[in-house]
């Protein structure tokens, strides 16, 4: 870039949780809105087992509330990731406000941390999506993936925040 080049600003979000111990654990089934978990923290771990294993998470928001969800894909840092899907659902529950998927394959995260501003390790798997709230409700975090490697189900951990603030 020189001197005449436009750049855009850009906005970094982030909310730091309590250790994985803090989240509450997901309770089966929670698959659908009608049976979507809801935690005050809005933190929570739980566990896919297949490619059509989902999971839902409930929560409130206001009108012009930012929204930001964050998914660990390996929550237990054991090395065998979810390719994790990760949804914002409308207040109905039906429609997808938005989805993300950034890798699109399973990953096998390099736990080892390198060194220096470019080092590439510790890489863990994630995905997050950011969205401001256009209408008071509730609203739902959808998960689904496949777990990684030969595990027959894998970990994640979830944070939902509203205005990257912990409840």
């Amino acid at each position: 870039f020189g001197p005449t080049t436009a750049v855009e600003p850009y906005r970094l979000y982030s909310v730091v949780q309590p250790p994985i111990a803090n989240a509450a654990t997901e309770t089966e089934p929670n698959d659908v809105p009608a049976s979507a978990d809801s935690f005050g923290g809005n933190y929570f771990r739980g566990a896919v087992s297949s490619g059509t294993h989902t999971d839902v998470y409930s929560f409130s928001a206001q009108a012009g509330d930012l929204v930001f969800l964050g998914m660990d894909c390996d929550a237990d840092r054991d090395g065998t990731a979810v390719n994790g899907t990760l949804a914002l659902l409308a207040s109905d529950g039906a429609g997808v406000l938005l989805t993300v998927n950034g890798s699109g394959t399973t990953q096998t995260p390099a736990p080892s941390p390198g060194t220096g501003l470019t080092a590439s390790t510790p890489a863990f798997a994630g995905e997050g999506l950011v969205y401001r709230i256009r209408t008071a409700g509730t609203y739902y975090a959808k998960i689904t993936g496949v777990p990684g490697g030969s595990a027959a189900s894998q970990d994640y951990a979830l944070s939902i925040s509203t205005n990257c603030a912990i409840p």
